[in-house]
């Protein structure tokens, strides 16, 4: 894996994000900041995030349509896990391995499930930042992006049902895409792709199933919300609840960019650019952003580690292996993670 140029890319880029991060704020005094924390709200905050992951396991158990919740949860910890210790999030593959192995479910399936709930996170991430952008100052410019991101989002959302609602059309009008612009390359493997794609996405087309997705999504995120304000207020207690909410929006954009494991200094780097502007102690700040992280991503790794002893699955097994291919009768081929 360290052969890749894309890991030594996202290496760099967390390098260079910690070193812009920590130039101006002396370790000596993020420790004096750690230790003037009230932790009284901190507290409560621990509960809250849990519930997060549980919602999380319930999604993803609804999106593979029944698999036992305790396969999810421990599979997503230690998917959790794996990202927060290698680079290329190799913990995705992990889940598709370990729930196929352990709940019997298709490798095509885990994973179009996962890519359904990266899409789904991605919208609420989004449409947060545009809901927070509305109710803080912002320069013009972050303004006008929030917008944008918001019709982009929603004409992503309407482009995606009508795909998935017409997939025999969208998947022969692929088919002669291919035939005439690449017809040198297999079509079928990416034939294969979309399809189980739309299949993912075709789960949550019943109405009982939508609402149960779309309520433990709004759970894991209000949830996430709720730790990240209260985490907050343990170090900077002047923080507004919209302040941790365009916080969070921006971690989470920020781990999507290519970087360490974990996203270490990324994160930090985009939730503490987003908080600037607003004259808060850039020492506090800077303390806040690495606990949030930093706890996080040690208690991730705990649960993470819990999960394989529970699945009965070795670190070695997961880092060495790849998910076997799956067929499903009559309509789909191997599919790879």
């Amino acid at each position: 894996m360290f052969k890749n140029w894309k890991v030594w890319l996202g290496f760099g880029i967390s390098i260079i994000a910690l070193y812009f991060l920590l130039r101006d704020v002396p370790i000596r005094e993020l420790g004096a900041s750690l230790n003037q924390a009230d932790w009284i709200w901190y507290l409560p905050a621990v509960p809250i995030w849990l519930i997060s992951l549980v919602a999380r396991a319930i999604r993803w158990s609804i999106l593979m349509e029944g698999a036992p919740f305790w396969v999810s949860f421990h599979t997503t910890n230690i998917g959790y896990m794996l990202n927060m210790l290698l680079p290329a999030r190799l913990g995705e593959v992990a889940r598709v391995y370990v729930i196929s192995e352990r709940a019997k479910i298709p490798a095509a399936k885990a994973l179009s499930s996962i890519v359904v709930e990266r899409v789904l996170d991605l919208a609420v991430v989004v449409l947060m930042f545009v809901v927070f952008a509305q109710f803080l100052p912002m320069p013009p410019s972050l303004a006008t992006g929030a917008r944008l991101a918001g019709i982009a989002v929603t004409a992503m959302i309407i482009i995606g049902a009508i795909v998935v609602w017409q997939a025999p059309r969208f998947e022969a009008l692929l088919g002669r895409l291919f035939a005439r612009f690449l017809p040198k390359v297999d079509a079928a493997p990416w034939l294969i792709r979309f399809r189980d794609l739309c299949r993912g996405f075709a789960v949550i087309g019943t109405p009982k199933r939508f609402t149960q997705v779309m309520l433990y999504t709004v759970l894991l995120w209000s949830s996430a919300l709720v730790y990240a304000w209260f985490t907050m207020r343990a170090f900077l207690p002047q923080a507004q609840f919209d302040q941790a909410g365009l916080f969070l929006v921006a971690a989470n954009l920020g781990g999507a960019v290519p970087s360490a494991p974990g996203a270490v200094g990324v994160q930090e780097f985009a939730g503490i650019s987003v908080l600037a502007p607003f004259g808060l102690d850039i020492t506090r700040v800077t303390t806040y952003a690495f606990f949030w992280t930093f706890s996080q991503r040690i208690v991730l790794i705990i649960l993470g580690a819990v999960g394989l002893l529970a699945m009965g699955v070795s670190l070695k097994s997961l880092t060495g292996s790849k998910p076997k291919p799956v067929v499903e009768s009559g309509t789909s081929a191997s599919a790879k993670a």
